[in-house]
Protein backbone atom coordinates (compact mmCIF):
# COMPACT_ATOMS: atom_id res chain seq x y z
CA UNK A 1 0.00 0.00 0.00
CA UNK A 2 2.60 2.57 1.00
CA UNK A 3 4.67 2.14 -2.15
CA UNK A 4 1.70 2.94 -4.35
CA UNK A 5 0.26 5.62 -2.09
CA UNK A 6 3.71 7.21 -2.13
CA UNK A 7 3.57 7.24 -5.90
CA UNK A 8 0.14 8.85 -5.70
CA UNK A 9 1.51 11.57 -3.47
CA UNK A 10 4.17 12.36 -6.03
CA UNK A 11 1.45 13.07 -8.53
CA UNK A 12 -0.63 15.10 -6.08
CA UNK A 13 1.85 17.71 -4.95
CA UNK A 14 4.09 20.30 -6.48
CA UNK A 15 5.96 23.56 -6.71
CA UNK A 16 6.94 23.94 -10.39
CA UNK A 17 4.37 25.29 -12.88
CA UNK A 18 5.21 22.72 -15.57
CA UNK A 19 3.59 19.30 -15.80
CA UNK A 20 5.33 16.48 -14.00
CA UNK A 21 5.70 14.85 -10.59
CA UNK A 22 5.78 17.19 -7.66
CA UNK A 23 7.05 16.47 -4.20
CA UNK A 24 5.85 18.74 -1.38
CA UNK A 25 2.13 18.80 -0.49
CA UNK A 26 -1.12 18.03 -2.30
CA UNK A 27 -2.32 20.88 -4.56
CA UNK A 28 -3.83 23.70 -2.56
CA UNK A 29 -5.34 25.63 -5.48
CA UNK A 30 -7.14 24.87 -8.71
CA UNK A 31 -4.30 26.51 -10.64
CA UNK A 32 -1.77 24.11 -9.11
CA UNK A 33 -3.96 21.15 -9.96
CA UNK A 34 -4.25 22.31 -13.58
CA UNK A 35 -0.52 23.10 -13.89
CA UNK A 36 0.57 19.68 -12.72
CA UNK A 37 -1.86 17.58 -14.72
CA UNK A 38 -0.64 16.29 -18.07
CA UNK A 39 -4.20 15.68 -19.26
CA UNK A 40 -7.51 17.22 -18.22
CA UNK A 41 -10.65 15.97 -19.91
CA UNK A 42 -14.40 16.24 -19.62
CA UNK A 43 -16.15 12.87 -19.51
CA UNK A 44 -19.69 11.58 -19.26
CA UNK A 45 -20.86 8.40 -17.63
CA UNK A 46 -21.79 6.02 -20.43
CA UNK A 47 -22.60 2.86 -18.49
CA UNK A 48 -22.71 1.56 -14.93
CA UNK A 49 -22.12 -2.15 -14.38
CA UNK A 50 -23.18 -2.22 -10.74
CA UNK A 51 -22.87 -5.99 -10.42
CA UNK A 52 -19.18 -5.72 -11.38
CA UNK A 53 -18.50 -2.38 -9.64
CA UNK A 54 -17.39 -0.86 -12.93
CA UNK A 55 -18.19 2.54 -14.45
CA UNK A 56 -17.55 3.38 -18.12
CA UNK A 57 -16.83 6.99 -19.05
CA UNK A 58 -16.75 8.44 -22.57
CA UNK A 59 -14.60 11.45 -23.36
CA UNK A 60 -16.54 14.57 -24.31
CA UNK A 61 -13.52 16.76 -25.00
CA UNK A 62 -9.94 17.42 -23.98
CA UNK A 63 -9.24 20.54 -21.94
CA UNK A 64 -5.48 19.97 -21.71
CA UNK A 65 -3.38 17.59 -23.76
CA UNK A 66 -4.91 14.87 -25.92
CA UNK A 67 -5.98 11.77 -24.08
CA UNK A 68 -5.35 8.75 -26.36
CA UNK A 69 -8.67 6.91 -25.77
CA UNK A 70 -12.32 7.87 -25.93
CA UNK A 71 -13.51 5.37 -23.28
CA UNK A 72 -12.11 5.02 -19.74
CA UNK A 73 -13.11 2.20 -17.37
CA UNK A 74 -13.10 2.69 -13.62
CA UNK A 75 -13.12 -0.35 -11.31
CA UNK A 76 -14.97 0.84 -8.25
CA UNK A 77 -13.81 -1.29 -5.43
CA UNK A 78 -14.54 -4.94 -5.20
CA UNK A 79 -11.66 -7.15 -4.27
CA UNK A 80 -13.49 -9.65 -6.47
CA UNK A 81 -13.32 -7.26 -9.45
CA UNK A 82 -10.89 -8.67 -11.98
CA UNK A 83 -8.74 -5.92 -13.45
CA UNK A 84 -5.29 -6.14 -15.03
CA UNK A 85 -1.74 -5.60 -13.91
CA UNK A 86 -0.56 -3.45 -11.03
CA UNK A 87 -4.01 -2.34 -9.88
CA UNK A 88 -4.60 -5.70 -8.21
CA UNK A 89 -1.94 -4.80 -5.67
CA UNK A 90 -3.63 -1.62 -4.52
CA UNK A 91 -5.34 -1.38 -1.16
CA UNK A 92 -8.45 0.73 -0.51
CA UNK A 93 -8.11 1.15 3.23
CA UNK A 94 -8.46 4.94 2.95
CA UNK A 95 -11.79 4.72 1.11
CA UNK A 96 -14.96 4.23 3.11
CA UNK A 97 -17.51 1.76 1.69
CA UNK A 98 -20.12 4.52 1.70
CA UNK A 99 -17.86 6.59 -0.52
CA UNK A 100 -17.57 3.74 -3.02
CA UNK A 101 -21.35 3.39 -3.04
CA UNK A 102 -21.68 7.16 -3.52
CA UNK A 103 -19.60 6.97 -6.69
CA UNK A 104 -21.76 4.16 -8.09
CA UNK A 105 -24.89 6.15 -7.23
CA UNK A 106 -23.43 9.28 -8.80
CA UNK A 107 -22.56 7.35 -11.93
CA UNK A 108 -25.83 7.96 -13.74
CA UNK A 109 -25.72 7.71 -17.50
CA UNK A 110 -24.97 11.15 -18.94
CA UNK A 111 -23.53 12.66 -15.76
CA UNK A 112 -20.52 14.94 -16.29
CA UNK A 113 -17.16 14.26 -14.67
CA UNK A 114 -13.78 15.99 -14.89
CA UNK A 115 -10.63 13.87 -15.04
CA UNK A 116 -7.15 15.18 -14.13
CA UNK A 117 -4.35 12.79 -15.19
CA UNK A 118 -0.68 12.75 -14.23
CA UNK A 119 1.64 10.32 -16.01
CA UNK A 120 4.00 8.42 -13.74
CA UNK A 121 6.31 6.72 -16.20
CA UNK A 122 8.76 5.22 -13.71
CA UNK A 123 6.09 2.67 -12.69
CA UNK A 124 4.32 2.62 -16.06
CA UNK A 125 0.98 3.94 -14.82
CA UNK A 126 -1.11 7.08 -14.51
CA UNK A 127 -2.31 8.65 -11.28
CA UNK A 128 -5.38 10.79 -11.42
CA UNK A 129 -8.20 12.72 -9.78
CA UNK A 130 -11.87 12.42 -10.75
CA UNK A 131 -14.47 15.04 -9.82
CA UNK A 132 -18.12 13.99 -9.97
CA UNK A 133 -21.18 14.96 -7.92
CA UNK A 134 -19.28 17.17 -5.43
CA UNK A 135 -16.74 14.43 -4.68
CA UNK A 136 -13.06 13.99 -5.52
CA UNK A 137 -11.67 10.47 -6.02
CA UNK A 138 -8.08 9.33 -6.62
CA UNK A 139 -7.10 6.44 -8.89
CA UNK A 140 -4.14 4.49 -10.17
CA UNK A 141 -4.24 3.13 -13.69
CA UNK A 142 -3.28 -0.31 -14.89
CA UNK A 143 0.10 -0.65 -16.57
CA UNK A 144 1.23 -1.78 -20.00
CA UNK A 145 -1.35 -2.00 -22.76
CA UNK A 146 -4.23 -1.22 -20.38
CA UNK A 147 -2.62 1.88 -18.90
CA UNK A 148 -4.93 4.42 -20.57
CA UNK A 149 -8.06 2.27 -20.41
CA UNK A 150 -8.39 0.96 -16.83
CA UNK A 151 -8.27 2.87 -13.56
CA UNK A 152 -8.62 1.48 -10.06
CA UNK A 153 -10.36 3.58 -7.39
CA UNK A 154 -7.91 4.18 -4.57
CA UNK A 155 -9.10 6.91 -2.21
CA UNK A 156 -11.58 9.66 -1.50
CA UNK A 157 -9.71 12.96 -1.71
CA UNK A 158 -11.55 15.13 0.77
CA UNK A 159 -8.59 17.55 0.86
CA UNK A 160 -9.37 18.59 -2.73
CA UNK A 161 -12.72 19.94 -1.62
CA UNK A 162 -10.62 22.86 -0.36
CA UNK A 163 -9.56 23.39 -3.98
CA UNK A 164 -13.02 23.19 -5.58
CA UNK A 165 -16.55 22.32 -4.47
CA UNK A 166 -19.39 23.03 -6.88
CA UNK A 167 -21.01 21.73 -10.03
CA UNK A 168 -18.97 19.79 -12.58
CA UNK A 169 -20.06 22.22 -15.30
CA UNK A 170 -18.65 25.11 -13.29
CA UNK A 171 -15.38 23.20 -12.80
CA UNK A 172 -15.13 22.76 -16.58
CA UNK A 173 -15.62 26.51 -17.06
CA UNK A 174 -13.10 27.38 -14.35
CA UNK A 175 -10.44 25.00 -15.68
CA UNK A 176 -10.88 26.45 -19.17
CA UNK A 177 -10.37 29.94 -17.74
CA UNK A 178 -7.27 28.87 -15.79
CA UNK A 179 -5.75 27.30 -18.91
CA UNK A 180 -6.46 30.58 -20.75
CA UNK A 181 -4.39 32.45 -18.16
CA UNK A 182 -7.27 33.83 -16.12
CA UNK A 183 -7.86 33.63 -12.37
CA UNK A 184 -11.54 32.75 -11.95
CA UNK A 185 -13.48 32.78 -8.70
CA UNK A 186 -14.68 29.35 -7.57
CA UNK A 187 -16.46 27.88 -4.58
CA UNK A 188 -14.67 25.49 -2.23
CA UNK A 189 -14.98 24.21 1.33
CA UNK A 190 -13.22 26.14 4.06
CA UNK A 191 -11.35 24.08 6.64
CA UNK A 192 -8.56 25.09 9.01
CA UNK A 193 -6.88 21.67 8.99
CA UNK A 194 -3.64 21.25 7.08
CA UNK A 195 -3.94 19.72 3.62
CA UNK A 196 -2.77 16.17 4.10
CA UNK A 197 -3.62 13.17 1.94
CA UNK A 198 -3.27 10.83 4.94
CA UNK A 199 -5.53 12.86 7.25
CA UNK A 200 -9.16 12.98 6.18
CA UNK A 201 -10.64 15.83 8.30
CA UNK A 202 -14.12 14.73 9.32
CA UNK A 203 -15.92 17.97 8.40
CA UNK A 204 -14.36 17.95 4.95
CA UNK A 205 -15.04 14.27 4.45
CA UNK A 206 -18.69 14.61 5.44
CA UNK A 207 -19.12 17.88 3.53
CA UNK A 208 -19.91 19.87 6.69
CA UNK A 209 -17.26 22.61 6.30
CA UNK A 210 -18.45 26.14 5.39
CA UNK A 211 -18.56 27.04 1.70
CA UNK A 212 -16.35 29.95 0.60
CA UNK A 213 -15.42 31.68 -2.65
CA UNK A 214 -11.76 31.89 -3.63
CA UNK A 215 -9.82 32.45 -6.83
CA UNK A 216 -8.06 29.65 -8.64
CA UNK A 217 -4.77 31.08 -7.38
CA UNK A 218 -5.96 30.74 -3.78
CA UNK A 219 -6.50 34.46 -3.25
CA UNK A 220 -9.76 35.64 -1.67
CA UNK A 221 -12.44 36.41 -4.23
CA UNK A 222 -14.44 39.61 -4.01
CA UNK A 223 -16.67 38.81 -6.97
CA UNK A 224 -20.11 37.61 -6.01
CA UNK A 225 -22.84 35.97 -8.02
CA UNK A 226 -25.71 38.17 -9.18
CA UNK A 227 -28.74 37.80 -6.85
CA UNK A 228 -30.98 39.02 -9.71
CA UNK A 229 -29.76 36.16 -11.87
CA UNK A 230 -30.48 33.73 -9.03
CA UNK A 231 -33.99 35.13 -8.76
CA UNK A 232 -34.50 34.70 -12.53
CA UNK A 233 -33.33 31.09 -12.35
CA UNK A 234 -35.67 30.40 -9.45
CA UNK A 235 -38.64 31.24 -11.70
CA UNK A 236 -37.53 28.51 -14.10
CA UNK A 237 -37.89 25.96 -11.29
CA UNK A 238 -41.63 26.20 -11.93
CA UNK A 239 -41.34 25.44 -15.64
CA UNK A 240 -43.36 22.54 -17.06
CA UNK A 241 -40.25 21.11 -18.75
CA UNK A 242 -38.20 18.98 -16.28
CA UNK A 243 -35.05 19.71 -18.31
CA UNK A 244 -35.50 23.44 -17.76
CA UNK A 245 -36.15 22.89 -14.05
CA UNK A 246 -33.06 20.70 -13.73
CA UNK A 247 -30.80 23.18 -15.54
CA UNK A 248 -32.03 26.01 -13.30
CA UNK A 249 -31.46 24.00 -10.11
CA UNK A 250 -27.98 22.97 -11.25
CA UNK A 251 -27.02 26.56 -12.10
CA UNK A 252 -28.28 27.76 -8.72
CA UNK A 253 -25.74 25.36 -7.19
CA UNK A 254 -23.03 27.81 -8.30
CA UNK A 255 -24.40 30.58 -6.10
CA UNK A 256 -23.49 31.14 -2.49
CA UNK A 257 -24.99 32.37 0.77
CA UNK A 258 -26.98 35.57 0.51
CA UNK A 259 -26.93 35.37 -3.31
CA UNK A 260 -29.48 32.55 -2.96
CA UNK A 261 -31.86 34.44 -0.68
CA UNK A 262 -34.44 35.21 -3.38
CA UNK A 263 -34.26 31.66 -4.73
CA UNK A 264 -34.68 29.79 -1.43
CA UNK A 265 -38.51 29.44 -1.52
CA UNK A 266 -38.39 28.03 -5.04
CA UNK A 267 -35.55 25.65 -4.16
CA UNK A 268 -37.46 24.39 -1.12
CA UNK A 269 -40.52 23.83 -3.32
CA UNK A 270 -38.28 21.97 -5.82
CA UNK A 271 -37.54 19.39 -3.12
CA UNK A 272 -41.05 18.10 -3.88
CA UNK A 273 -40.47 17.88 -7.64
CA UNK A 274 -41.59 14.59 -9.17
CA UNK A 275 -38.26 14.34 -11.01
CA UNK A 276 -35.55 12.92 -8.72
CA UNK A 277 -32.78 14.67 -10.68
CA UNK A 278 -34.38 18.06 -9.98
CA UNK A 279 -34.70 17.22 -6.28
CA UNK A 280 -31.03 16.23 -6.14
CA UNK A 281 -29.92 19.48 -7.75
CA UNK A 282 -32.20 21.50 -5.48
CA UNK A 283 -30.93 19.99 -2.23
CA UNK A 284 -27.36 20.44 -3.47
CA UNK A 285 -28.05 24.14 -4.14
CA UNK A 286 -29.51 24.52 -0.65
CA UNK A 287 -26.21 23.20 0.72
CA UNK A 288 -24.59 26.36 -0.70
CA UNK A 289 -27.00 28.64 1.18
CA UNK A 290 -26.03 30.29 4.44
CA UNK A 291 -27.28 28.70 7.66
CA UNK A 292 -30.96 29.39 8.08
CA UNK A 293 -33.30 27.77 10.59
CA UNK A 294 -36.05 27.98 7.98
CA UNK A 295 -34.21 25.31 5.97
CA UNK A 296 -34.42 22.72 8.76
CA UNK A 297 -37.99 21.41 8.12
CA UNK A 298 -37.57 20.92 4.34
CA UNK A 299 -34.16 19.29 4.78
CA UNK A 300 -35.55 16.92 7.42
CA UNK A 301 -38.23 15.93 4.91
CA UNK A 302 -35.58 15.52 2.21
CA UNK A 303 -33.67 13.04 4.40
CA UNK A 304 -36.75 10.83 4.09
CA UNK A 305 -36.88 11.10 0.28
CA UNK A 306 -37.23 7.79 -1.62
CA UNK A 307 -34.13 8.67 -3.67
CA UNK A 308 -30.84 7.71 -1.99
CA UNK A 309 -28.86 10.58 -3.53
CA UNK A 310 -31.37 13.15 -2.30
CA UNK A 311 -31.13 11.70 1.21
CA UNK A 312 -27.32 11.74 1.08
CA UNK A 313 -27.21 15.40 0.02
CA UNK A 314 -29.82 16.32 2.61
CA UNK A 315 -27.73 14.84 5.42
CA UNK A 316 -24.76 16.83 4.17
CA UNK A 317 -26.76 20.05 3.91
CA UNK A 318 -28.46 19.67 7.27
CA UNK A 319 -25.31 18.83 9.21
CA UNK A 320 -23.47 21.74 7.54
CA UNK A 321 -25.80 24.30 9.14
CA UNK A 322 -24.32 26.31 11.97
CA UNK A 323 -24.65 24.81 15.43
CA UNK A 324 -27.70 26.82 16.47
CA UNK A 325 -29.63 26.02 13.29
CA UNK A 326 -28.58 22.37 13.34
CA UNK A 327 -29.86 21.93 16.91
CA UNK A 328 -33.30 22.82 15.62
CA UNK A 329 -33.20 19.65 13.50
CA UNK A 330 -32.86 17.13 16.35
CA UNK A 331 -36.51 17.17 17.51
CA UNK A 332 -38.06 16.83 14.03
CA UNK A 333 -35.60 14.08 13.18
CA UNK A 334 -36.59 12.22 16.34
CA UNK A 335 -40.23 12.56 15.32
CA UNK A 336 -39.38 11.35 11.82
CA UNK A 337 -37.68 8.30 13.33
CA UNK A 338 -40.98 7.18 14.86
CA UNK A 339 -42.80 7.04 11.51
CA UNK A 340 -39.86 6.25 9.30
CA UNK A 341 -39.86 3.92 6.36
CA UNK A 342 -36.92 1.55 6.23
CA UNK A 343 -35.31 3.05 3.12
CA UNK A 344 -34.34 6.22 5.02
CA UNK A 345 -33.55 4.72 8.42
CA UNK A 346 -29.77 4.81 8.20
CA UNK A 347 -29.69 8.38 6.83
CA UNK A 348 -31.84 9.76 9.66
CA UNK A 349 -29.78 7.86 12.24
CA UNK A 350 -26.57 9.21 10.73
CA UNK A 351 -27.86 12.80 10.81
CA UNK A 352 -28.95 12.41 14.45
CA UNK A 353 -25.58 10.90 15.41
CA UNK A 354 -23.75 13.82 13.83
CA UNK A 355 -25.97 16.49 15.38
CA UNK A 356 -26.20 15.02 18.88
CA UNK A 357 -23.43 12.85 20.32
CA UNK A 358 -25.74 11.82 23.18
CA UNK A 359 -28.56 10.71 20.91
CA UNK A 360 -28.38 7.08 22.03
CA UNK A 361 -29.88 7.93 25.41
CA UNK A 362 -32.81 9.70 23.70
CA UNK A 363 -33.74 7.00 21.22
CA UNK A 364 -34.85 3.63 22.60
CA UNK A 365 -33.80 0.89 20.24
CA UNK A 366 -31.11 2.97 18.55
CA UNK A 367 -28.49 0.29 19.16
CA UNK A 368 -30.68 -2.26 17.41
CA UNK A 369 -31.18 0.15 14.52
CA UNK A 370 -27.42 0.66 14.24
CA UNK A 371 -26.94 -3.10 14.27
CA UNK A 372 -29.35 -3.39 11.36
CA UNK A 373 -27.43 -0.68 9.49
CA UNK A 374 -24.13 -2.45 10.22
CA UNK A 375 -25.56 -5.68 8.82
CA UNK A 376 -25.67 -3.96 5.43
CA UNK A 377 -29.06 -5.37 4.41
CA UNK A 378 -28.10 -8.97 5.06
CA UNK A 379 -24.52 -8.80 3.84
CA UNK A 380 -23.37 -9.78 7.34
CA UNK A 381 -25.02 -12.32 9.63
CA UNK A 382 -24.56 -14.01 13.00
CA UNK A 383 -23.42 -11.20 15.28
CA UNK A 384 -20.55 -12.28 17.55
CA UNK A 385 -19.73 -9.18 19.63
CA UNK A 386 -20.72 -5.54 20.04
CA UNK A 387 -18.16 -3.04 21.35
CA UNK A 388 -18.88 0.52 22.38
CA UNK A 389 -15.92 2.67 21.24
CA UNK A 390 -17.09 6.28 20.70
CA UNK A 391 -13.54 7.59 20.29
CA UNK A 392 -13.14 5.69 17.03
CA UNK A 393 -15.33 8.34 15.42
CA UNK A 394 -12.16 10.36 14.82
CA UNK A 395 -10.62 7.48 12.84
CA UNK A 396 -13.55 5.96 11.01
CA UNK A 397 -16.27 8.64 10.67
CA UNK A 398 -19.84 7.59 11.41
CA UNK A 399 -19.92 4.39 9.42
CA UNK A 400 -17.21 2.12 8.07
CA UNK A 401 -17.01 -1.47 6.96
CA UNK A 402 -13.37 -2.53 7.46
CA UNK A 403 -13.75 -6.15 6.42
CA UNK A 404 -12.35 -9.31 7.98
CA UNK A 405 -9.99 -9.39 10.94
CA UNK A 406 -8.29 -12.23 12.76
CA UNK A 407 -8.90 -12.69 16.49
CA UNK A 408 -7.76 -9.73 18.62
CA UNK A 409 -6.63 -10.14 22.21
CA UNK A 410 -7.37 -6.55 23.25
CA UNK A 411 -8.95 -3.60 21.47
CA UNK A 412 -9.72 -0.40 23.37
CA UNK A 413 -10.14 -2.41 26.58
CA UNK A 414 -12.32 -5.10 25.01
CA UNK A 415 -10.71 -8.53 25.49
CA UNK A 416 -10.57 -11.78 23.55
CA UNK A 417 -12.32 -10.65 20.41
CA UNK A 418 -13.11 -13.37 17.84
CA UNK A 419 -12.13 -13.29 14.21
CA UNK A 420 -14.87 -11.92 12.02
CA UNK A 421 -16.10 -9.02 9.92
CA UNK A 422 -15.86 -5.62 11.63
CA UNK A 423 -18.33 -2.80 10.92
CA UNK A 424 -18.30 0.55 12.76
CA UNK A 425 -21.60 2.39 13.24
CA UNK A 426 -20.93 5.18 15.73
CA UNK A 427 -20.49 4.56 18.63
CA UNK A 428 -20.39 0.75 18.19
CA UNK A 429 -18.28 -1.89 16.53
CA UNK A 430 -20.23 -4.91 15.35
CA UNK A 431 -18.28 -8.14 14.73
CA UNK A 432 -20.03 -10.59 12.42
CA UNK A 433 -19.30 -14.26 11.81
CA UNK A 434 -20.65 -14.61 8.28
CA UNK A 435 -20.33 -12.65 5.08
CA UNK A 436 -22.65 -13.05 2.11
CA UNK A 437 -21.19 -11.60 -1.16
Amino acid sequence: MMRWLGAFLLCSVGAAPAPGPYIQVPPTTLRELCDHSHNILVMRVEKVQAEKNILLFRKVRDLKGKYPLDVVKLANGGFDTKIPDCCERLDQSTLLPGERRALLQAGETGRTAVFFVCRYDSVDCNLSHLYIDDQWYGHCSASGEHRWEWYYLLLFESHLRKVFYGTADRLVEAVSEVLAGKDPAVTSLADSSAIDIHAQPLDLRLGRSPVRRVRSSGQPADAQGDPKQAAALSKKLGDSDPGVRLKAAVELGNFLGRELKEALPALVEALKDKDAAVRRAAVRALRMAASDKALVPPLVEAIQDPDAQVRRKAVEALTALDRAAAREAVSPLLEALKRLESHALSDVIEALSILDRDIEAKVPGLREALQKKAGAEGKYRNLLRTLKVPNDLNRFAYFQDVGHSEAVADYQGHKNLPKGYWVYAYPYWFIWAEHRP
